[in-house]
């Protein structure tokens, strides 16, 4: 089985396909949602996963994902875009059925941590991100199981400033959640000071949804020398 690698950018779908293969899967390329179709139906075979551009020539992404999990559920899929980077296109990305939705530019290494999950082993139900949930000046409103391991509280946090954990670019978070309330997706890498610990750096994606942001921080593979 292979990764059906589908992007209609020969430069991105030639790079994607090197980091894949270098780290040892096989890929499959598709120019087109035709070729994509015959790559993901005609065959006997599964893919072992579809990667998705969003903008294709001969058609829409979140359709072609929509249907390639109608017909075969069983086969994850992971969304790739640079274009529709609004909290509701990755809405739209999800209910048509996608397990991942990825923002470009992003890093080799970041590449493949949303990749590798969904193809190594069996599959498993992804639990949960940490997820801290705020108004729209940062006051807490609900925090997960996971968030509050993250950050070293607990559960009744409700009311206190996420932007107390944050030790370095503050003016740059603030900045970032007016982006996130205009409908933009954030990411970012952050340093993270939790209650009682030392920082530690985090993968930070956010977002609004409706009248809240959503917050999920979740530690980071690079290394950010902290101050």
């Amino acid at each position: 089985m292979a990764i059906v690698n589908v992007e209609d950018y020969a430069p991105a779908r030639f790079l994607r396909t090197r980091i894949l293969e270098r780290a040892g899967f096989r890929v499959a390329e598709a120019e087109t949602l035709a070729e994509a179709e015959r790559l993901c139906f005609a065959l006997p075979d599964l893919p072992a996963l579809v990667l998705l551009d969003l903008r294709l020539p001969d058609g829409s992404g979140f359709d072609f994902c929509e249907r390639v999990k109608a017909e075969r559920p069983d086969v994850p899929g992971v969304m790739i875009t640079s274009t529709y980077t609004s909290a509701d296109a990755r809405r739209d990305g999800f209910r048509a059925g996608a397990d991942a939705y990825v923002l470009e530019p992003l890093s080799e290494a970041a590449f493949l941590r949303a990749v590798t999950p969904f193809v190594e082993g069996p599959r498993v139900v992804p639990t949960e991100p940490p997820l801290v949930v705020t108004d729209l000046v940062g006051n807490i409103m609900r925090i997960n199981d996971g968030a509050a391991r993250v950050l070293n509280v607990s559960r009744s946090a409700r009311g206190r400033s996420i932007l107390s954990f944050f030790c370095q670019g503050r003016p740059e978070i603030m900045a970032d959640m007016v982006r996130a309330e205009k409908g933009r997706i954030v990411q970012r890498v952050v340093v993270i000071r939790p209650r009682e610990r030392k920082p530690f750096t985090a993968a930070l994606d956010l977002s609004q949804n409706e009248r809240d942001l959503h917050w999920i921080i979740e530690p980071a593979a690079v290394h950010v020398p902290v101050s």
